[in-house]
């Protein structure tokens, strides 16, 4: 039995294959296409091979897949991370014509940059692969656990309780893993913690956890409601979005694609929406820093609204292609986190952490343990579907 894993994102496609060995589940391989400024890449890690077209990146991945031996079969298990779960408050669900139909219709509405292109991928291998079983695992589920006070909108309970319109907590998946991870280290530990996960990546979130469960996060009804993102604009008053739409004549349409997909770093920068080229221009254009000074700021501030949420912050946890790989991004942060006392030291803070699970990069002197860690959203996803069945 295999289990294949999609992990469509903002900026990415991630497929992985596990097999199944004695009683558990274990990776076997790992792809993934890139969108890089417009340069379409599948990668394995060892091998790296350019696409034609961001449209054909599905395909590319089921042949090299197929290539590879690993086809989808009536004996597979697919599973599809969607961002928005709308209010199912479930962590998995098996696809069905109702559940699809639901999804699709709302999709369009709500995190555009991902349910669209999910549900795509899901109608597609659906029917490529008829006999395959299809689960859906919602990003939202880890934040049902936030209390009410830290996810209602000040609205008339006709609207926010009726259809759903509620702040949600994305990068569950991503967070209910590294939950996990630290359970597995020393869970009465870390339950006595007060912790902020900063999940930073081409969509970037922080999450306040206490008793190892979500207690706030930076999102709002959808991602666009959160800090600043490779190209999503972040926060945006709903009268500027008015007041854009009526003075440069754009439909609802075009509006959201600019605060979609030409917003964020992008916009800023001018050039690019990858966070590697602005650190690397940083002391060289201007613009390159205003982009990293921006979401810097962007991430400190949210930080402090969770330690406002969790009446003091222990530990500080950072994940996700910037946040786990970029050094200069974590200095500024914690740089700017002057109510408390962080020290990173140069050795500490140059650690590769690949595959080396969550390590601490924050000396003794700190009054915050700072740590590095890499998630896992598919080795999450497959622990989820296992638990349901067993």
């Amino acid at each position: 039995m295999k289990i294949f894993v999609f992990n469509s994102g903002s900026s990415s496609l991630k497929v992985s294959v596990f097999k199944k060995n004695r009683d558990r589940f274990e990776v076997v391989k790992r792809i993934e296409a890139k969108n890089r400024d417009t340069i379409y890449t599948v990668t394995d890690g060892s091998t790296e091979f350019e696409i034609s077209s961001w449209d054909d990146r599905l395909q590319e991945c089921l042949n090299y897949l197929k290539s590879l031996g690993y086809i989808i079969d009536s004996e597979s298990v697919v599973l599809h991370r969607l961002v928005h779960g709308l209010d199912l408050n479930k962590s998995i669900a098996r696809v069905n014509s109702e559940l699809l139909s639901i999804l699709e219709e709302k999709s369009q509405l709500i995190a555009p940059l991902h349910n669209p292109s999910a549900i795509e991928i899901i109608k597609r291998l659906m029917l490529d692969y008829p006999d395959s079983d299809n689960f859906v695992c919602f990003d939202t589920f880890f934040g049902f656990t936030i209390p009410r006070e830290n996810y209602l909108y000040g609205l008339p309970k006709e609207i926010s309780e009726s259809i759903g319109v509620r702040k949600y907590l994305f990068h569950g998946i991503s967070y209910s893993y590294i939950s996990d991870q630290l359970r597995n280290i020393n869970e009465e530990y870390f339950l006595s913690k007060k912790i902020v996960i900063c999940h930073l990546g081409s969509g970037s979130s922080v999450c306040a956890i206490k008793h190892l469960q979500a207690l706030d996060g930076s999102f709002g009804f959808s991602p666009m409601e959160n800090l600043l993102s490779s190209t999503r604009v972040g926060e945006l008053d709903v009268d500027a979005y008015r007041f854009i739409k009526h003075l440069k004549n754009l439909s609802d349409t075009e509006l959201l694609n600019i605060l979609n997909f030409k917003s964020g770093l992008l916009a800023l920068s001018g050039y690019s929406s990858d966070m590697k080229v602005l650190v690397d221009d940083y002391s060289l254009n201007s613009n390159a820093k205003l982009a990293v000074d921006v979401y810097v700021s962007s991430v400190a501030k949210y930080i402090y609204q969770m330690v406002c949420s969790l009446g003091g912050l222990d530990i500080l946890i950072f994940t996700g292609g910037i946040g786990q790989n970029s050094e200069k991004i974590r200095q500024m942060i914690c740089g700017l986190l002057t109510v408390f006392r962080i020290n990173l030291t140069d050795t500490t803070n140059q650690v590769d952490i690949q595959n080396k699970g969550i390590i601490k990069v924050s000396n003794d002197t700190s009054d915050v343990e700072v740590y590095i860690a890499e998630t896992k959203e598919d080795e999450q996803m497959v622990k989820i579907y296992t638990n349901l069945n067993t």
